[in-house]
């Protein structure tokens, strides 16, 4: 047995294998001894909800304990899927069609790009050359920005119709 050992230990790949090994178990053993918080709680980023919990839409909107998802780049990502690089040429395109002049015209600021479209847009104003399909295009990317850089909680709710509330 002794020579086996020590044939085994001889093999670099073994012992690059092994020092990873016991580097993972031991990590496994040491590290809950420094750190105190609940493993799941520290993975989760506020996602975790403790064992034994479920979850369903009557409990999440009456719940008096209110959970908060934690994701990295939310707001951005959030903006970028509503708002492509097209729609901003678009938003661009139309806002210079109806008279703003195109150096007053950042399509990488968000806000201000947002502002300028909120106070000049209007569905109703007959652009020269543009077509009804166009028209349509722009309602629906109106539509679609709506809010979107509210950092406001959505309310979800339905009228009882018991009470009327």
């Amino acid at each position: 047995m002794r020579h086996t050992l020590e044939q085994v230990f001889h093999s670099g790949k073994f012992i690059v294998g092994f020092a990873i090994f016991m580097f993972l178990l031991l990590t496994v053993f040491i590290y809950p001894l420094f750190v105190k918080d609940a493993p799941l709680g520290i993975i989760a980023q506020g996602s975790f909800f403790p064992p034994g919990i479920y979850v369903n839409t009557y409990d999440s909107i009456n719940a008096t304990d209110i959970y908060t998802l934690n994701l990295k780049d939310a707001a951005a990502n959030r903006i970028a899927s509503k708002l492509s690089n097209d729609d901003r040429t678009a938003m661009k395109d139309w806002l210079v069609a109806a008279g703003i002049p195109a150096d007053q015209i950042d399509t990488n600021d968000t806000a201000a790009l947002l502002g300028l479209w909120e106070k000049n847009y209007d569905a109703k104003k007959n652009i020269p050359g543009m077509i009804f399909a166009q028209k349509r295009y722009y309602q629906r990317l109106n539509t679609s920005i709506q809010g979107i850089l509210s950092t406001e909680g959505e309310i979800i709710a339905a009228i009882n119709p018991s009470t009327g509330t």
